[in-house]
């Protein structure tokens, strides 16, 4: 099994001791063929990824393949989507071109 290490904001450990905490993640994907990106939400990123590569998603579908460009994590739903959404607006997907580009990530 791959051990994904999420990049990207962290969060203090909310659980106590000997609880798990569930994680979720906010990640973008970009399409190998369409040079498009995808940003979305999930709380199992391989998962996630898998099915936007077998075309299971309906706004990713028949735009593939996709590669995983930019994951971060969050100790909540709430915050994955807050953030999320921030990265769809003008200020936020301006902020992400930055993010990938200091990540080596061809965005043009």
């Amino acid at each position: 099994m791959a051990t994904f290490e999420p990049v990207g904001r962290e969060f203090p450990a909310a659980a106590g001791q000997g609880a798990t905490t569930k994680m979720f993640f906010v990640y973008v994907l970009r399409s190998t063929s369409r040079r498009e990106f995808y940003t979305g939400h999930t709380a199992n990123v391989p998962k996630r990824l898998k099915e936007h590569e077998l075309g299971l998603t309906r706004s990713t579908k028949n735009r593939g393949p996709w590669e995983l460009v930019h994951q971060e994590v969050f100790a909540t739903r709430a915050e994955a989507v807050r953030r999320e959404r921030e990265l769809k607006t003008g200020k936020g997907r301006h902020e992400l071109k930055e993010i990938l580009r200091q990540n080596g990530t061809d965005i043009d």
